[in-house]
């Protein structure tokens, strides 16, 4: 019976380093580290990035705004900014899908910052989810404390609006011609439609 062979040696020994770079990267994004951290990026930089992408966002140019946010984001998840301008973009090329999660990547770092909310609740709308665009909308009305977020408290108010009258006509509509999807009743029924 042959012994294992010194390539067979030399792919253990690689794994075991794999094993141990990788926990050691998993500690390191575990204490709020980042990918940037490990590959040298400071403020200037992140700043420079995200200038880049927010004028490639201004002059129109989505795809390549969401390539520059794409990679500030990977390279530092913990920077709400990133996120947000991700989902902005996605948003502007009508990728609603891809846009929610990024707002909801924002919510999550700060639960209580109705913008990405709002941004959420955009999307859910566009996609036609009525009766969570409807809850997300009032939780922006809820936690819109300040002057920054008064005009976003205002939007909201406005799409709520908008949304329990386009609920209460899918509604209508049903009654009138039964086999239309469930979706709208269940959601004219949560107490948004009228």
């Amino acid at each position: 019976m042959a012994g294992p062979s010194s390539q067979e040696g030399q792919d253990n020994a690689q794994d075991g380093q794999d094993e141990r770079a990788v926990g050691l990267l998993l500690q390191h994004l575990s204490e709020g580290g980042t990918l940037g951290d490990l590959r040298g990026l400071e403020d200037k930089h992140y700043e420079a990035l995200y200038a880049i992408g927010l004028n490639q966002y201004q002059l129109g140019q989505y795809d390549k705004a969401i390539e520059m946010f794409q990679f500030l984001v990977l390279m530092n998840p913990w920077d709400r900014r990133f996120p947000i301008a991700l989902g902005s973009s996605y948003q502007m090329t009508q990728r609603f899908d891809k846009a929610l999660g990024y707002y909801t990547m924002a919510v999550s770092l700060n639960m209580m910052d109705p913008i990405p909310m709002f941004h959420s609740a955009e999307c859910m709308t566009a996609l036609g989810h009525y009766s969570e665009a409807g809850e997300a909308l009032q939780f922006v009305i809820r936690n819109s404390k300040t002057s920054e977020h008064e005009p976003y408290k205002q939007r909201a108010q406005g799409l709520l609006h908008l949304i329990q009258q386009q609920m209460v006509q899918e509604a209508a509509q049903h009654r009138a011609s039964p086999g239309v999807a469930s979706d709208t009743r269940s959601a004219a029924s949560n107490g948004l439609g009228g």
